[in-house]
Formats: C-alpha cells, structure tokens, sequence
C-alpha cells in the first residue's frame, strides 16, 4: 500500500504530472511544499491510482504552475484548511421547506454546472473534476437538462 511507502510519493507525482500536462494539456510544474506535506500525510485508502487521480483533478482546479495545498484537498475532497485570515463566508441554509430528494438533486445539478464553468465546458475534464466518468457526466446531463455550452460564461 502506498501508505506504507510514502517514500515514493514525490518519484510518483512527477511522473503522473508528466502524464497529466501531456494529457490535458496543462502545465504544473510540481508542488508547493505545503502541498507536497499534505501529500505525504494523507493516508492514500486508494493507493497509487488514487494518487494518480488526486493529481489530475488538482491539475485541473491549479491556478499556477504548482499545484498548492488548497488544490491537493479539493482533488482529495477534503475540506481546505482555513486561512489565518478570518473565517470562511457563511453558506447559505438549504431550504428544508423541500424534500431531501428535491434538495440533493438542485445540488447535484449546481456542482455539475460548477465544474463544466471550472473547465470551460470540457466535459471530459469536468466529469474528472466531479470523480465520474465522461459517460456518467453526460447521463446526468442529460437528466438535468443542461447545456454544457451554457456553463462557460
């Protein structure tokens, strides 16, 4: 397991981001050492494909050319940790007037519609950045009724 050779975590994320600039046609150049820490201390349930996929969502959400701790705990799905700076603006209370059905569906639809405005309608990247296949993305799509088109602006 790759929590037990934790050693080989920076062998391995400049190989897999190697892979992902050719794949996606991005250009992270490595990590930040907070980033790299955060690597190193996750206890990588998945192993090696996991990491693998932790890299190329984050190389999807990077806003630079080294992807940053913030980035490395969306692609993990963990919550980032907060800024020194104050805390986090309040998120709005669902709307328990509605059933749990009718509420995880309007949310599923808005993460969709975030993620295909996070990659400029690139399906193929968004269904990456959501952990789901193409196929899956294009069914809930389809569900929902949304125009991939209509995402980007």
């Amino acid at each position: 397991p790759l929590r037990d050779r934790k050693e080989d975590i920076p062998l391995l994320t400049d190989k897999f981001i190697k892979n992902i600039n050719l794949k996606l046609g991005t250009r992270v150049e490595g990590l930040t050492k907070s980033a790299a820490k955060a690597l190193f201390n996750y206890d990588w349930p998945g192993n090696v494909r996991q990491l693998a996929n932790a890299l190329e969502r984050a190389s999807i959400f990077c806003k630079g050319n080294r992807l940053s701790e913030e980035e490395i705990d969306l692609a993990l799905q963990r919550a980032p940790r907060q800024a020194e700076s104050g805390p986090a603006p309040a998120q709005a209370e669902p709307d328990f007037s509605k059933p749990l059905k009718i509420l995880m569906i309007e949310h599923e639809r808005q993460l969709i519609k975030t993620a295909l405005r996070r990659t400029g309608g690139v399906q193929t990247e968004a269904a990456t950045l959501l952990g789901i296949s193409p196929k899956n993305l294009w069914n809930k799509l389809q569900k929902h009724a949304i125009d991939p088109s209509e995402s980007t602006s």
